[in-house]
């Protein structure tokens, strides 16, 4: 079989820097959204380490004769860097729950002129969805944890103005049994700096983005813009851990289609009763399906936070402070408080 043309593609055995090598291509993650391209791989250290390659394939547009190759240079540079600057801001103020580049670099093979960028993570055993598939049984004090480590990582985020804005499933990676961090920063926002992404009404999945920008509703805001859209995932994950559902499909299924988000369709101010109607039977089931001590707090959170209506996302006790109205403090607190109840056996929540 001929060799790929495509040099990220050729990376097994390739010698990276600092003492690292290419090892394995890993399967594409059908789930993965990103700013462009990229290939995955195992690498390996002199010392025995493991880490998850990136590399990214600037080839097909840059030999695409339907586009300016200059241009297109211009947009893939302008996106690794904006990425390497969120990465480094989250190494540099050494946050616990995130994902932590530990290499980046460029790769050349000889005698071709197209590089490939690189980066080099830390090495997860899989997302929450293999988790939970490997399961034997669902476990309460897990799902409850894995809540609270991703508030957490979100919280840490919030306070150096970095909002994710693509936090689904396949982004929240498991180390060990017990510890999670967040992943995949090639759709987020850092305020302050100029993201290739930044004018998209909906920067990050749309399979799991909250309804206001899926009808093209952009506040002017960036609180209201970016970290309401964080909050509708982590309320999301509510939903998926303890109903198996996608929170956005199962508001949309109870839409008329009449008032479903397309062009030329309802602004989202005359799409809002009917969505906040869906959302309610949404909750409802959810509460339904929920037995156990924990119901009602895990409810009550998912009701907060994916609250359609993004200006009433979240506790609304942050909203009359003085501090960020979207402040994920007291859901870190509750959610740890669940989470250690449930590590003790003195709490439980599971599915009907």
């Amino acid at each position: 079989m001929a060799a790929s043309p495509r040099p990220a593609d050729r990376m097994v055995g390739e010698q990276l820097s600092g003492g690292w090598v290419a090892d394995q291509k890993v399967v594409a993650n059908p789930d993965a959204t990103g700013g462009f391209f990229s290939v995955g791989y195992t690498a390996k250290h002199a010392d025995g380490r493991e880490a998850f390659l990136k590399a990214l394939d600037f080839y097909d547009p840059l030999t695409d004769p339907n586009r300016d190759p200059v241009v297109e240079l211009q947009n893939l540079l302008a996106a690794y860097q904006f990425e390497c600057d969120v990465l480094d801001k989250c190494r540099n103020e050494r946050l616990s729950r995130v994902v932590i580049a530990i290499e980046k670099g460029t790769h050349r093979f000889q005698g071709e002129n197209i590089p490939v960028p690189y980066l080099l993570f830390e090495k997860a055993d899989g997302d929450v969805r293999a988790h939970l598939h490997a399961a034997a049984a669902f476990d309460t004090a897990w799902a409850l944890r894995t809540l609270h480590q991703v508030a957490v990582g979100l919280s840490q985020l919030h306070k150096h103005g970095i909002a994710h804005q693509d936090m689904k499933p396949s982004n929240v990676l498991m180390f060990g049994s017990d510890s999670s961090k967040i992943a995949d920063f090639g759709r987020s926002d850092y305020r302050g700096h100029s993201a290739p992404h930044e004018s998209a009404p909906c920067a990050g999945d749309q399979g799991y983005a909250p309804p206001e920008l899926l009808y093209g509703q952009v506040d002017p805001s960036w609180e209201v813009r970016r970290q309401a859209c964080d909050l509708y995932h982590l309320g999301s994950l509510i939903l998926f851990f303890f109903a198996d559902a996608n929170t956005t499909s199962a508001i949309l299924n109870k839409v008329d289609p009449l008032h479903w988000p397309r062009p030329g369709g309802p602004d989202y101010s005359t799409a809002l009763p009917f969505v906040r109607e869906a959302f309610s039977a949404v909750t409802d089931e959810l509460e339904a399906s929920l037995q156990g001590d924990a119901r009602d707090d895990l409810v009550l959170a998912f009701r907060e936070l994916c609250d359609p209506d993004p200006a009433l996302r979240g506790h609304p006790k942050a909203r009359i402070g003085r501090g960020s109205p979207y402040a994920l403090n007291r859901y870190v607190s509750r959610l740890d408080l669940l989470a250690r109840r449930a590590e003790m056996g003195m709490l439980e929540a599971t599915r009907r």
